[in-house]
């Protein structure tokens, strides 16, 4: 499927790093194995704020476990599809190109999508608070530049 070869061209990226987590538990049971994960499973090198990403194929409850994320560490939630529309809402550059992808019915290239959350990510409260990603990376491409950019 689409999702599965997405999250494929991303795991590279992260492997030294990442941690999966098994899905077909109920959602209080992944909850408890992912906050204690963050809490002290965690790899020696952890920022000093908490820099999270969330994947999950459509409907798997990623929605639910970023809710428990968030109550318990505090950190900025952030959905891409929240950024463009924000984006798009004041009418910034980056919203304005978002806006004429979206009428105009095609998906928003990697590189907007990249810019945009570049852009949140470089927000007071994201530095301040750490953040979670939810829905970015998506792709190889978006992989590498949110690693490029630290």
């Amino acid at each position: 499927t689409m999702y599965h070869d997405n999250v494929n061209s991303i795991l590279p990226y992260y492997e030294k790093i990442a941690r999966k987590f098994d899905g077909t538990k109920n959602k209080h049971a992944i909850s408890e194995d992912v906050i204690h994960f963050l809490a002290g499973g965690a790899p020696k090198k952890v920022p000093k704020q908490m820099q999270i990403i969330i994947a999950g194929a459509p409907a798997s409850g990623k929605g639910t476990q970023c809710e428990l994320i968030v109550e318990k560490f505090g950190v900025v939630h952030i959905s891409t599809g929240d950024a463009l529309r924000a984006q798009v809402k004041a009418g910034t550059e980056l919203g304005k190109k978002a806006d004429e992808c979206m009428k105009a019915g095609a998906l928003v290239p990697d590189e907007l999508i990249i810019d945009i959350v570049k852009d949140r990510l470089s927000q007071e409260d994201c530095a301040t608070k750490g953040w979670l990603l939810d829905g970015f990376p998506r792709t190889g491409a978006q992989a590498e530049a949110l690693k490029s950019a630290g």
